[in-house]
């Protein structure tokens, strides 16, 4: 890859006694900014790297998220199939109950 790389971001795909497999996303170099891979496989050798990282989500916000997005799911076709989410239970005003007359 070369001596100007800072740092290599992408997913592990094996690791090795002699180093890892990369599934690389970006390089970062110390002269040229952010390169943008397109998940290229690359071997790295276990010398070259001065420490690695892992990224994992959150539990909390990822299940907040899925709350948020199943309330919000609900309410729009809710909504869509006529559903009164305001509580209440308010009658329907008196011109869609209809009434009858007697002729005259």
């Amino acid at each position: 890859m070369g001596p100007e790389i800072s740092q290599v971001q992408g997913r592990l795909l094996e690791s090795e006694n002699g180093g890892y497999v990369v599934g690389v996303t970006s390089v970062k170099t110390f002269t040229r900014g952010i390169q943008v891979w397109s998940g290229e496989r690359v071997r790295i050798e276990k010398q070259y790297v001065a420490r690695t990282y892992e990224r994992k989500f959150s539990r909390a916000r990822t299940m907040a998220f899925g709350l948020v997005a199943v309330g919000g799911a609900v309410f729009v076709f809710g909504r869509a199939l006529g559903v009164n989410f305001s509580g209440g239970g308010d009658p329907p005003p008196d011109d869609t109950i209809g009434t009858l007359r007697p002729r005259r």
